[in-house]
């Protein structure tokens, strides 16, 4: 007799779980998809001209602190959006 195979350990009828992770017995897994660039490429400019020069052809903004940017801009994620906060919580 073949062995039934398990999505998860959770769904293991000899495996425990915690009281508060009961819920998730039995609920598909979660896929990420990948967001990260299709390529990378470092830019070295020559002086604060250069700096000012690059990111008008860009039409982008820029501070001290810019690291990084994406072509073309990129709306920034704002992962406190994906919260939900609602009925029974214990402050």
């Amino acid at each position: 007799m073949a062995k039934a195979k398990l999505k998860s350990v959770a769904d293991n009828p000899l495996f425990e779980v915690e009281p508060e992770v009961e819920h998730w017995r039995g609920m598909p897994e979660f896929k990420q998809e990948d967001n990260g660039p299709y390529r990378q490429v470092i830019v070295s400019l020559e002086d604060e001209a250069a700096v000012q020069a690059f990111f008008k052809l860009l039409g982008q903004s820029y501070t001290d602190k810019t690291k990084s940017v994406w072509f073309p801009d990129r709306p920034t994620n704002h992962v406190t959006d994906l919260f939900w906060f609602g009925g029974d919580q214990a402050e």
